[in-house]
């Protein structure tokens, strides 16, 4: 799967898309994040976002607002933690997580962790 937004973006919600596109290129499957006591798999996150794209672009709105409602959609449970900040701080966590190779480049890239 691709990004087909019209937006391309650059920002680090745009990494993190980009970044799970590409694992679920490669491993649909494999889990990338868990949280609240549920997991996503990369092909689960990538279905996700192709189709809250596909919504953002009908409406003209950012293609990075597809990251949360795509986390949002897998995680259900992280909607549920009660405050706003809760959900902020689970949100950004999830974003840490899954962002953790694009903050180093290609040339610093590591292992791959296992998550939670």
């Amino acid at each position: 799967m691709t990004s087909n937004s019209a937006y391309a973006g650059d920002g680090p919600s745009r990494a993190i898309i980009e970044q799970v596109y590409a694992r679920s290129e490669s491993s649909p499957r494999l889990t990338a994040v868990r949280h609240s006591g549920q997991a996503a798999t990369y092909g689960d996150l990538a279905v996700a976002l192709e189709g809250y794209e596909h919504v953002t672009d009908k409406h003209f709105t950012r293609a990075d607002v597809a990251l949360p409602a795509a986390v949002l959609h897998c995680l259900p449970n992280v909607s549920g933690l009660g405050s706003p900040e809760s959900v902020a701080g689970a949100l950004g966590e999830i974003y840490e997580w899954l962002g953790r190779d694009s903050r180093r480049g290609e040339t610093g890239r590591g292992h791959l962790r296992a998550v939670g």
